[in-house]
């Protein structure tokens, strides 16, 4: 029974820290995440008023809901009139990415292309959805990459390593002179000064394997191990654009090669990294900032331009709830960089079936012709939450688990109490029984 109470103990706690995170409405990033429009130079223009419809009628009760939303700008320029840069953020996976497009956008009335570029990986919003560190996306749209970047030209040797059947984990060293710089189709590898360890195994395809180097072939000394024979190296002049278009160009799926460019841009421009796998260079399933753009052409002197977007914006499905509760999110922090931003009206269309709004942050008013809206002067500073469901006052689901677990408790614990009890009692039965015939033998 000792052995058990500390098992019961952490089954315990572990119950209870499960309930508390059944509470909080935000959920972890499982899907994209969408950021408010923002300029990406130093023009002076600022958002007069912003109208957020949030179309939730055509929405389906799947496990990552859509809702339409148009977002519609009104914007002022002071200066001149002038063509200017603004980019729609989002962060999302390859996979997610390709779900996400923009439907229509359109200048005062007239249409526009918009065209894509990619930054780096970013968790900042694993904690429940919350902003752990703040995104500089001003920074971030500096560095990141557009699908019209086109590499140097570069010089460089591709090594192929041949191994014999049944080689499998063959150590190799290369010396180099600092600035040489390794693309390698194997990930085990180490690089400590001005060496590179390897560990070469050959794939399911081919016994081949390529290390490619940028820079000149005299500066490099390749070291195997003695008893590996039966190891042939073959090398050949190859430049840079060459390789990547044979060995790592993705060319029938677009943003999987804008991912592959980036990763080479910032692997070519830094001074400490000396080689990166191809693995690396794909990491197709990271969490990353994408950046759809737009060049509209604006009126000056403050008249309104009039900018609009349209596209589906990915929310949740929490099973926690009974019935389900659906949550979207629509973060605003990139709205600060904005000379101005005035005022934020949301309307909601709701769904014919998850029709209850729940927890209204905003003070939410019911208008006649079907939505609910509200003006926010001053913009949320994390997100813009909506959450919806079929009924007003969904319960929180009860997990089969706990049930088990507190007949558990009642069998293991409760049980032996009553055990104790009723051992007392008969005990002391016995006792009185004891006593009162220890009564009669003295008259």
């Amino acid at each position: 029974m000792k052995k058990l109470l500390p098992i019961i103990i952490l089954l315990l706690f572990f119950q209870g820290v499960v309930y508390v995170n059944a509470i909080p409405a935000i959920r972890e990033a499982n899907h994209l995440y969408n950021f408010e429009l923002m300029p990406v130079g130093n023009e002076k223009i600022e958002i007069d008023k912003e109208i957020f419809t949030f179309d939730l009628r055509e929405t389906e009760k799947s496990f990552f809901p859509q809702a339409e939303v148009k977002a519609q700008y009104v914007i002022l320029n002071q200066g001149e009139p002038q063509s200017v840069k603004l980019a729609l953020p989002c962060l999302a996976t390859y996979e997610e990415a390709m779900e996400f497009y923009l439907q229509n956008i359109s200048v005062n009335n007239k249409y526009l292309e918009s065209s894509f570029y990619v930054g780096d990986w970013n968790n900042s919003y694993q904690n429940f959805g919350f902003e752990e560190n703040e995104i500089d996306f001003k920074e971030e749209f500096s560095e990141a990459t557009s699908s019209d970047y086109s590499f140097p030209e570069l010089s460089g040797y591709l090594y192929k390593f041949e191994l014999p059947f049944g080689v499998n984990d063959l150590p190799l060293e290369v010396e180099f002179e600092p600035g040489t710089k390794f693309i390698l189709e194997e990930n085990q590898f180490s690089s400590f000064s001005n060496r590179l360890y390897l560990k070469l195994n050959p794939t399911s395809d081919s016994n081949d394997i390529y290390l490619y180097v940028i820079g000149e072939k005299s500066n490099l000394q390749i070291i195997i191990p003695e008893d590996s024979s039966g190891v042939r190296i073959t090398d050949e002049a190859l430049n840079f654009i060459d390789f990547y278009q044979i060995y790592l160009e993705e060319p029938d799926h677009l943003l999987k090669d804008l991912i592959i460019k980036h990763n080479l841009k910032k692997f070519l421009a830094s001074e400490r990294q000396a080689a990166i796998c191809r693995w690396d260079l794909q990491a197709y399933n990271l969490k990353r900032l994408w950046f759809h753009v737009v060049e509209p052409e604006l009126l000056g002197n403050n008249l309104e331009n009039n900018l609009e977007f349209s596209y589906k914006i990915t929310g949740h499905r929490d099973n926690r709830y009974s019935p389900p509760v659906f949550e979207f999110r629509y973060f605003l922090s990139s709205a600060r960089y904005w000379k101005d931003y005035s005022r934020l009206i949301v309307r909601i269309y709701p769904n014919a079936e998850i029709k209850y709004h729940l927890k209204d942050y905003y003070d939410f008013t019911w208008k006649a012709d079907g939505y609910y809206e509200t003006e926010i002067s001053s913009y949320p500073e994390e997100m813009l939450l909506l959450r919806f469901c079929e009924k007003s006052k969904p319960k929180v689901s009860t997990n089969p688990f706990y049930i088990v677990l507190y007949l558990f408790i009642i069998f293991f614990v409760l049980i032996p109490i009553f055990v104790f009890i009723m051992a007392g009692v008969i005990l002391f039965v016995i006792e009185r029984k004891k006593e009162n015939r220890y009564k009669s033998g003295l008259k």
